[in-house]
């Protein structure tokens, strides 16, 4: 049988039509992707995981602090709530002592710094201390360990915070 030449050839490849379409789906499908991700609450989680560990092993150098000389290195009176920024003179005396690394205030953003609440107790009472701050990512924020609403001395509990009803925000406070 006779067939005409324009007939007998096999297509290959994709028409114009199917490319659009595969990347009109694939459009779909990362800007959904997008959505369930969130690339700026994950920016935030990552902050606060930051001030986290910040708050953390400040908390733990004091506890050091304490557990080795008997006293807080703020003396005998209650520390009055300080961000970072301004109780350099304090978390100097923790890097004199050892119980800081001599780079932990050059690794942390000035705009962290005053993000950081630290406080405590005198060593008479306990020598309680805490470091807090106001979570910025909604996840943390909800978060069960995010239960404080106050960084007063020592910082008020709330229990359980809502973030977008709360007037004062849900600290986290390393304790």
């Amino acid at each position: 049988m006779f067939m005409p030449k324009h007939m007998n050839h096999s297509t290959r490849g994709f028409t114009l039509i199917e490319l659009l379409i595969v990347i009109g789906i694939i459009g779909i499908l990362a800007a959904g992707l997008l959505a369930a991700v969130d690339p700026i609450e994950q920016l935030r989680k990552g902050r606060d995981t930051q001030r986290k560990s910040i708050s953390v092993e400040l908390n733990n150098a004091l506890a050091r602090y304490y557990g080795v000389r008997g006293s807080m290195p703020w003396g005998t009176v209650p520390q009055a709530p300080a961000t970072i920024a301004s109780a350099t003179s304090m978390i100097g005396t923790l890097i004199t002592s050892g119980e800081l690394k001599s780079t932990f205030l050059s690794g942390i953003p000035a705009a962290m710094q005053a993000q950081i609440t630290l406080m405590g107790a005198a060593a008479t009472d306990g020598a309680a201390t805490y470091v807090c701050f106001d979570p910025e990512s909604r996840s943390e924020s909800l978060s069960p360990v995010s239960i404080f609403s106050s960084t007063t001395n020592p910082p008020a509990t709330a229990g359980t915070c809502n973030p977008p009803a709360a007037t004062t925000g849900c600290y986290f406070c390393a304790r």
